[in-house]
């Protein structure tokens, strides 16, 4: 009750002091929150509207207005004007960067939610923050100060906030920032905003131009992004480790988009940290059983995606995979996870709006699927020496289920002329298939049918949404099938 009444009394006194604008205040790059600004981002991109990568996030406002400037001068079909008027009306004007602005986002739910895809939702019962940002020239700051009912968890914290310089064709970037790393969009298998964001520095290109060169001009639009972090202490193996993610991705062709990605969690209290061990992590030598064996660098991860977009007439379709392997063998990645998926999306009843189908499954118990080797369980975002994995605040960087689990997610969303939208999900999970003791999810094994109801309103106050959530089981619920309910609303606004 104190968090509500706190979170109310913020929103009354901004609401009072400051003109709401819902169009307003935002940062110079698009964050991994925003789903249907995602979707509208794919379906411009498919039309070749959007030119370049768009499966690394966030994305720069750089690269899709580029695309909006130059695009052809014709008819588009009506769901597609309605998703370039949607893209358009984020934007930032020069106006919105005069001054300081400021945002304001409410969430309360009665259970987190088990499968966190593409967007943000509550991470605790009551979670609230306030944001404020300005840009000075070519320098941009946000400080976002926020609060959470967790128990588990500190009750205050300042995710979102960071600071991002341009130089050139450059950002420089460093706070705390979530970044989504591939074509998966109800989970990945790399990076993702599955855990909170944790501190990092790095930088990656502002607009995915081409190489002017014609050895490298074939590669067609590429962009390339590298950061180092500190995840936290009083983990239960390495206090404070260090993760590197280095991501290059390209489209030569313009249907086809092809990424590459690394991540690397090493040193910490206690670890070696000299340049020797940096330059062992890098070339991924010394590490083939991934066992923690004492002169192994550290843990690691790499993976390649694809995609492929196109139109059939007036309907936007993509097929697209992942995959990632814990190891090497030789030369190549081993101990493979992986993640396939497809959507398609059209008018919907003329000029109404826009209707989309969407589905994805996952698997991340090493070698199931394709069968390098044999099935290795307990190995995937898992590590001898750094026994935590590749985690942050008990929650895995990536994939929202960790380790041996399968998920299949069915989606079909509808958004009218209006903005509004509502999408229905099914998923089936399949969670910790060893009964791993260790596990961040379930420490049994669990199959769980899962139904959603998500709806976005927006409003001239901002957008409202309302998710419904029911399971036929739940984790940790062993020779039993307890069914539950769930419920989220939220509500952000700029002003």
């Amino acid at each position: 009750m104190k968090f509500w009444f706190g979170a109310a009394v913020l929103a009354i006194v901004f609401s009072n002091v400051f003109l709401i604008d819902a169009a307003k205040a935002r940062p110079p790059w698009i964050t991994p929150n925003d789903r249907q600004l995602r979707q509208d981002v794919e379906l411009l991109a498919a039309f070749g509207i959007v030119q370049g990568p768009v499966n690394q996030w966030p994305l720069s406002w750089a690269h899709i207005t580029r695309g909006i400037d130059s695009m052809p001068q014709r008819a588009w079909p009506p769901h597609v004007e309605q998703a370039l008027a949607r893209v358009k009306r984020h934007i930032p004007a020069g106006s919105d960067y005069h001054g300081f602005n400021y945002e304001f986002e409410a969430r309360g739910t009665n259970e987190e939610r088990l499968v966190r895809s593409f967007g943000r939702g509550a991470r605790a019962e009551g979670d609230a923050r306030v944001s404020v940002d300005k840009l000075w020239d070519k320098t941009y700051v946000r400080l976002t100060v926020g609060g959470r009912n967790d128990p588990n968890d500190n009750d205050y914290h300042f995710d979102d906030s960071y600071i991002a310089q341009i130089v050139g064709n450059w950002v420089f970037y460093g706070g705390f920032i979530d970044q989504w790393w591939g074509p998966g969009f109800e989970s990945g298998l790399m990076l993702t905003n599955n855990a909170r964001p944790f501190p990092r520095v790095g930088i990656q290109r502002l607009d995915p131009k081409p190489f002017r060169t014609r050895w490298l001009r074939w590669l067609g639009p590429w962009q390339f992004n590298v950061f180092a972090g500190r995840l936290e202490g009083g983990r239960n193996d390495i206090d404070h480790p260090i993760v590197m993610g280095i991501r290059v991705s390209a489209k030569p062709f313009n249907a086809v988009e092809i990424g590459a990605s690394r991540a690397l969690q090493l040193c910490g209290e206690g670890r070696p940290c000299t340049a020797k061990t940096w330059g062992n992590a890098l070339l991924g030598i010394l590490d083939a059983d991934n066992r923690g064996g004492p002169n192994e660098p550290g843990n690691q991860l790499a993976g390649v995606d694809i995609r492929y977009g196109t139109t059939i007439g007036e309907t936007a379709v993509s097929f697209y995979g992942e995959l990632i392997g814990e190891d090497e063998d030789g030369l190549l990645i081993d101990d493979i996870s992986v993640l396939f998926g497809a959507h398609a999306s059209g008018a919907l009843l003329g000029d109404f709006g826009t209707w989309r189908l969407s589905t994805e499954f996952s698997d991340t118990k090493a070698n199931r699927i394709i069968g390098s080797g044999p099935e290795r369980g307990g190995i995937t975002f898992n590590h001898g020496i750094y026994t935590d994995g590749y985690s942050f605040r008990g929650r895995t960087l990536s994939h929202s289920l960790d380790t041996d689990s399968r998920l299949l997610s069915i989606r079909a969303t509808v958004s009218d002329a209006r903005n509004r939208s509502v999408s229905l999900v099914y998923r089936h999970a399949e969670l910790n298939d060893l009964s791993l003791i260790n596990h961040k999810v379930s420490n049994t094994f669990e199959s769980i049918n899962m139904l959603e109801a998500e709806s976005l309103i927006p409003t001239p106050y901002g957008d409202i949404t309302f998710d419904v959530r029911v399971m036929d089981d739940r984790p940790d619920t062993p020779g039993t099938s307890d069914f539950n309910a769930a419920f989220e609303i939220g509500w952000k606004t700029q002003f």
